[in-house]
């Protein structure tokens, strides 16, 4: 399970919940981001910034702020990386290479992309 320590009793149902959502998404969609992402977790003030600005990200992007979304998402990057936090820094740099894809900066789009992907193939995925 996780490192993630919660200290009240509304902590802890938000940490059950996100691990029975974690469980499901592993177990009918073979997505392990979100169990991933907990098993990393640790609760530090990086980390939690890394998420919200992931967030935010994701936000800016469903309503077409791509500019916006991709200032987010390498906030959140940067974060991620700083705190060891790879699954979140993963999906900041998948969400990088979403909003220049929208931005239509094709070359930026595919070098992004295929770094991500080379990275991936050689394993650099978490779990």
């Amino acid at each position: 399970m996780s490192r993630l320590e919660f200290g009240s009793a509304e902590q802890s149902s938000i940490k059950q919940a996100s691990e029975i959502i974690a469980q499901v998404a592993l177990q009918h969609h073979d997505d392990a981001w979100l169990h991933d992402m907990i098993a990393v977790f640790d609760g530090s003030p990086k980390q939690r910034s890394a998420i919200i600005a992931l967030a935010r990200s994701q936000a800016l992007s469903d309503v077409g702020d791509y500019a916006k979304s991709r200032i987010a998402a390498r906030q959140s990057a940067r974060l991620s990386e700083a705190s060891n936090l790879m699954p979140g820094l993963l999906r900041a740099r998948f969400q990088d290479v979403y909003a220049s894809h929208f931005l239509q900066e094709a070359d930026v789009c595919l070098r992004d992309a295929q770094n991500l992907i080379r990275e991936l193939e050689a394993g650099h995925i978490p779990g």
